[in-house]
């Protein structure tokens, strides 16, 4: 069988990054030049001064401020336009020191969001309902995959167990569930175990 590569035929490799309508700074001077990331930046600063999430106090002796960092995202809508410049500043916790100051630093990039679990408490799913899912296989392959994404999410073994039970014949009810672990999934990219 003669393949397209071994007949010399390429499809030319794109760069990612060509593919972006906006970049993202990788420099506070460089967010500062542009008004949309500088009014990013202040949004931030607002948020943090109105949620009181820091008291400036002086700095004890024998102690090291701890630094922080901004991160630049640009949030875009499904169509790939622009829907939000955002600008987070990090705590820079990794210099803390364990049994010391490891507990006395809040960082702001954690998000309500990404702590709460993917189901409601207080749902009760059934195997009795009205409304049988439409597409089994649909239902099976994508709880199928949640399966192997609690690999590196343990955090979802719960959920995705409680959803398993129900493949031979799923209620909406249940597939409405499976879009809630997905929709968490994706809020929580960054979340997940190293392996």
């Amino acid at each position: 069988m003669q393949t397209r590569s071994k007949s010399g035929i390429h499809n030319p490799r794109m760069h990612p990054s060509l593919f972006l309508a906006h970049s993202e700074p990788k420099t506070v001077k460089q967010a500062m030049e542009n008004s949309d990331w500088f009014t990013a930046m202040q949004e931030e600063c607002d948020a943090l001064l109105k949620n009181r999430t820091w008291d400036l106090v002086p700095l004890p002796p024998n102690r090291q401020a701890i630094g922080y960092k901004w991160i630049f995202r640009v949030k875009e809508n499904v169509d790939g336009s622009t829907n939000k410049f955002k600008a987070k500043l990090a705590a820079k916790g990794f210099h803390q020191i364990h049994d010391f100051d490891f507990h006395e630093t809040f960082s702001p990039m954690v998000e309500a969001h990404s702590i709460s679990s993917p189901i409601i408490s207080n749902c009760k799913l059934s195997k009795h309902g009205a409304n049988l899912f439409h597409d089994l296989t649909l239902y099976r392959s994508t709880v199928g995959a949640l399966q192997y994404a609690t690999l590196t999410r343990p955090k979802i073994n719960f959920v995705v167990n409680k959803v398993c039970q129900f493949m031979a014949s799923p209620m909406d009810s249940q597939w409405e569930v499976v879009k809630r672990i997905l929709r968490y999934l994706k809020g929580a990219l960054s979340h997940g175990l190293l392996l």
